[in-house]
């Protein structure tokens, strides 16, 4: 079978794999060159050379500090991403919602998901700034729940599946696989 991902369900993907390899990427040379600089400073100051201690932290410690807190805030950014997606599966798609289960100010979350967008971490959303809600674009509505059993039995064709990549929730025809709208990963 044939799997066709939708093209901005793989550049979803790709901007948030890009992004998770340079938080790493920040990290580790931020690591480096702080516990570098740190080296050489404490080789300075073993030797009683006191005049380079200035440059070596201007050089090598201080951008070694940016290069962790930069890594830092990608990396709870993409945590973030991840719990916005979760709340947007289960349908909690209003940002005042979104902002009272994340315990963050609407305004917050709000941008905070327009720069993902902008990030295209999210494929095919925008956001509705008049009724304060994340518009996925070709999602389908939410199934309701029926009481009768003649609806029950056209629904029993489908099944709800959690997204290995992501975390999202799919309703998703029984036995077939489709693609996540929010990482575009398979869903079996």
């Amino acid at each position: 079978m044939n799997l066709r991902i939708p093209q901005d369900a793989t550049r979803s993907k790709v901007a948030v794999g890009f992004s998770i390899v340079i938080g790493k990427i920040f990290s580790i040379l931020g690591y480096g060159l702080a516990g570098l600089g740190l080296l050489i400073m404490l080789v300075f100051i073993t030797d009683g050379d006191y005049a380079e201690l200035h440059i070596m932290f201007l050089v090598l410690v201080l951008p070694g500090i940016l290069l962790i807190i930069q890594g830092a805030r990608i990396k709870r950014r993409i945590r973030r991403f991840r719990v916005y997606v979760g709340l947007i599966s289960n349908n909690f798609d209003s940002l005042d919602d979104i902002a009272a289960r994340t315990n963050k100010t609407t305004a917050f979350v709000t941008g905070d998901i327009q720069k993902m967008i902008n990030k295209r971490y999210f494929s095919n959303a925008a956001l509705d700034f008049i009724s304060k809600k994340v518009i996925m674009l070709g999602r389908p509505a939410p199934t309701k729940t029926h009481q009768n059993t003649e609806s029950q039995d056209q629904y029993s064709a489908f099944e709800i599946r959690t997204c290995p990549g992501c975390g999202a929730n799919r309703t998703k025809e029984r036995g077939a696989t489709v693609s996540c709208e929010y990482c575009g990963s398979s869903i079996i």
